[in-house]
């Protein structure tokens, strides 16, 4: 393991220490602008469960609970961790988070690494290595500041990783259908299926319709070899789907008032905002948000159409020429980035309005979109011949990193002027805390909490149980 471990780093040096440069300067980011105070959701958390947690209430149904169409077993577990191990300290799991973006960009590298882009040996090396780099721009870049700079970072980022790992080894399972034994299916269902309880939360139909799709491709384009031999595979994996998307959908409560009855949805197809809302999405996970707030949505939506368009041109290209293509975990991360496109459209947009598809948040989820376009683009000089269009194909890759590499600098010195004011905000926070007591209640709306007294009863339970900045070796 070692060993493989050192030849990987050998092979992709170049990679490697931007990966190492991205994961330093994510660090001195992070150390700079993040405090430990807890913000959002994690005030409910504190109020529900910090009681319990100390009094031996606490039991798995607090963890499966269902909230606003979703479970968050994962985040609950984790916040579980934290407040028991580390005393609810929540620059630990910030910096967790940036750890698992640090093996998540490995993880990536690995499966890079079996891929050919070229059938030049020294072309190939060099396309791998700007995919790798791109990719850890894209898995670090300052655009998803509003998830890195508090304790979801870690949730979100070991989401991510599983994603990742899912989305692989089904690619390894369809491109070897007819190798793999029966107990490799198995194990991969069961994994699949726990995820989708457990890890993936409102995000599990992005994940089943991207390995969904390219089932069907895979056993439509081998139907004429294979016939019905490997049917049975793709029917146990799809029984453990259902099966765990049913025990997750049993019982989830939906959205307080929301707006996403049929008649809204078809109003929403109408008058364009669905489509526009999937649009912005998109584009703001190359654009900072308070870029767009200052300018307008006008560049979100041109960015958004461009990467749609770009998508959409992968998708053409992987259909018409698949057997060209020697993997489908490109293809997968589009499909999967598309979908969640559409499901927060539909569940978010239309209850908070379409400006709120560009918040930050949802950055973490889409750049998985952009690597997939990375591999996608990188797969086609694998049939690339000498000729002009080859040499405008070849034109077209570069371009289009280097418009992603811009477009991520302009957000990081956007980030890098704003995050000093994060750093003042949260200690403002932390000594709001302090005098909590003295707080009104219009100052605790910084807290962004369901209201003051979530906040207020959340603070006294802290103090109780000396967490947080509370804890006697806190800093």
């Amino acid at each position: 393991m070692v060993e493989k471990f050192k030849k990987l780093c050998r092979e992709n040096q170049f990679g490697i220490v931007v990966l190492l440069f991205c994961f330093v300067v994510e660090l001195i980011y992070l150390s700079n602008t993040t405090a430990n105070v807890p913000v959002m959701d994690y005030w409910r958390y504190g109020e529900d469960y910090l009681y319990k947690m100390y009094n031996g209430g606490i039991s798995f149904n607090d963890f499966w609970e269902s909230i606003n169409g979703q479970r968050a077993f994962l985040t609950y577990f984790l916040f579980y961790i934290n407040v028991k191990v580390f005393h609810w300290n929540t620059r630990v799991f910030i910096f967790l988070g940036a750890i698992i973006t640090f093996l998540t960009t490995l993880l990536f590298i690995s499966i890079v690494s079996k891929m050919d882009f070229s059938q030049d040996s020294k072309k190939n090396a060099i396309i791998r290595q700007i995919i790798i780099a791109l990719t850890a721009i894209i898995l670090f870049n300052p655009v998803q500041w509003e998830i890195k700079t508090i304790e979801f970072y870690a949730p979100f980022s070991i989401i991510c990783f599983f994603i990742v790992c899912n989305l692989w080894f089904g690619d390894r399972i369809l491109n070897n259908i007819g190798k793999t034994p029966l107990n490799v299916i198995i194990y991969y269902t069961i994994g699949l299926g726990g995820c989708i309880c457990l890890i993936y939360s409102a995000f599990f139909p992005a994940v089943v319709f991207a390995l969904g799709v390219c089932a069907i491709i895979n056993f439509v384009l081998n139907y004429k070899a294979e016939r019905m031999t490997n049917l049975w595979k793709y029917i146990i994996v799809l029984t453990g789907i259902l099966i765990s998307s049913y025990l997750y959908m049993y019982g989830v409560k939906g959205v307080d008032k929301s707006g996403n009855g049929f008649s809204e949805f078809i109003q929403s197809l109408i008058n364009g905002d669905f489509a526009k809302g999937i649009l912005l999405f998109l584009g703001a996970s190359v654009l900072h948000v308070s870029i767009i707030e200052a300018d307008g949505l006008v560049k979100c939506y041109v960015a958004g159409s461009i990467i749609a368009l770009l998508m959409l041109c992968a998708l053409i290209l992987f259909v018409v020429n698949r057997s060209k293509f020697n993997s489908y975990i490109g293809i997968m991360l589009i499909l999967y980035t598309l979908m969640v496109g559409v499901l927060l459209s539909y569940g978010r947009g239309q209850n908070y309005g379409i400006m709120y598809m560009c918040t930050s948040r949802y950055a973490f989820q889409s750049k998985l979109g952009l690597i997939g376009l990375c591999l996608v683009f990188g797969n086609c000089s694998l049939w690339d011949k000498e000729s002009i269009r080859s040499k405008l194909r070849y034109c077209f890759r570069i371009l289009m990193s280097g418009v992603l590499i811009v477009l991520f600098w302009r957000s990081y010195l956007e980030e890098k002027k704003i995050s000093p004011y994060r750093r003042m905000l949260f200690d403002s926070l932390i000594q709001n805390m302090y005098q909590i007591e003295e707080v009104s209640d219009e100052e605790l709306i910084s807290f962004q909490a369901d209201n003051p007294e979530q906040v207020r009863n959340t603070v006294e339970l802290m103090k109780q149980y000396k967490l947080g900045v509370f804890y006697k070796n806190s800093n």
